[in-house]
């Protein structure tokens, strides 16, 4: 009796912390949408999100509260696996803790997440990332920053994609191995994940790797592509769990999908089955493969503006233009 009256205490004095909550963020809403203003996506001299808590008007402000992607967890989600890891890391985001959490279903969640709070403090600081990412300028259309850009959000689910998930390209044949290394194309890569989903996002990525050729790129062919596969297989998996809906690898020859099953041995199985590698003319005018087209048209319309051209995507009167370059 006792255990059950100390129970029923702790959850009105929740409920009303919660009410207390919801009406603060409903009277600061509009004073915080006016403060955040349009969030650009050439802009990483932030700290990551997961280091800071985002409250909920601010969520709401870039993201409208009709159009945000419902979180897989709910208010019962602290009587379970969540409540461990939110013993150990009360100020963690919820959404962060279901992901870590979901990504060890059999155990060990809690020294999971510990060690990607050293990986933030250490490799995975803002103030490293952005060190080891210097080389890699923040720009104009040729330069190497367009190597990995930000899409849109999907506002439907699609073949590939679900609703509120976040878009990112990555131009394959713009690496240059030659002159920046993988590690500072993986921490620029990861940076460009800090800048697309605030840590208390429940969406995923769609990512899809471009491997065409392009006019006055290093062009060093999908080959090439591999050793920073390999860069990013050894953080990504482990402090972006959950994260990835799916990675799409296109045109490859017929050749290269053997290469590339090669090169992704060293991610996890399930990360792995998430790879859909599709084959095709990798040259600078091929078109995207038409298996693509398909099966995620909503994916290719959310890609960044500067690619539309190159995906066809470009939209004249309601009519999609498919352009050669």
């Amino acid at each position: 009796m006792l255990v059950a009256r100390r129970v029923a205490v702790r959850a009105a004095a929740a409920t009303m912390a919660s009410y207390a909550a919801n009406d603060r963020a409903r009277s600061d809403g509009d004073a915080s949408a006016r403060r955040d203003g349009p969030r650009r996506d050439d802009v990483y001299d932030h700290p990551p999100f997961a280091l800071r808590q985002v409250s909920q008007t601010e969520r709401n402000a870039r993201w409208g509260a009709a159009d945000a992607p419902s979180s897989s967890s709910s208010d019962d989600d602290d009587d379970g696996k969540v409540a461990i890891l939110r013993r150990h890391f009360p100020a963690a985001p919820r959404a962060e803790l279901r992901r870590f959490a979901d990504a060890r279903p059999d155990g060990g969640a809690v020294e999971f997440y510990r060690a990607y709070q050293r990986w933030r403090l250490g490799e995975g600081a803002a103030e490293t990332l952005q060190r080891k990412a210097a080389p890699l300028v923040v720009g104009g259309e040729s330069s190497p920053s367009r190597f990995i850009a930000l899409g849109e959000r999907l506002h439907q689910d699609d073949g590939v994609g679900k609703r509120g998930d976040r878009v990112v390209l990555v131009e394959g044949a713009r690496f240059d191995p030659s002159q920046i290394s993988s590690s500072s194309y993986a921490a620029h890569v990861c940076r460009t994940l800090d800048a697309a989903l605030a840590s208390e996002d429940a969406a995923q990525f769609v990512v899809l790797i471009d491997c065409r050729a392009g006019k006055g790129w290093p062009n060093h062919g999908a080959t090439a592509f591999w050793p920073l596969i390999r860069e990013l297989a050894r953080t990504v998996p482990d402090c972006y769990p959950e994260r990835l809906r799916c990675v799409v690898v296109y045109p490859l020859p017929r050749w290269a999908r053997v290469s590339l099953a090669t090169a992704t041995y060293l991610l996890p199985a399930k990360t792995r089955q998430k790879v859909w590698a599709v084959a095709g003319d990798d040259s600078r005018r091929a078109p995207v493969p038409e298996e693509i087209r398909e099966k995620a048209p909503l994916v290719l319309q959310a890609v960044p503006g500067h690619a539309a051209d190159r995906h066809g995507t470009v939209i004249d009167n309601g009519v999609i233009i498919r352009r050669a370059t």
